[in-house]
């Protein structure tokens, strides 16, 4: 999860950012386009950050190969605006 997001816990919110092209599609497939901005990152509430990187972890499959790329999200678990990221 490290290499996918840069998460800074703030206490009352979280700063989630994608650091990768796979995981900003999946941000983008997958979380309330209606989520906050702050610059770079996402302004998500603590209680739904678990839910995102529950997600993410779920849609996250790895190539067994040498290069370790994640493949394109294939499966969706998810519908587009269903993870919420604040009340």
């Amino acid at each position: 999860m490290d290499n996918h997001f840069k998460i800074i816990n703030q206490g009352s919110l979280a700063l989630v950012k994608p650091l990768t092209e796979w995981s900003q599609n999946w941000w983008t497939d997958n979380v309330d386009p209606e989520c906050m901005r702050s610059g770079p990152f996402y302004v998500v509430e603590p209680r739904y950050l678990q839910d995102i990187l529950e997600g993410f972890a779920a849609d996250y499959e790895p190539d067994v190969g040498a290069h370790h790329k994640p493949q394109a999200p294939s499966n969706r678990r998810h519908n587009p605006a269903t993870i919420k990221c604040y009340k």
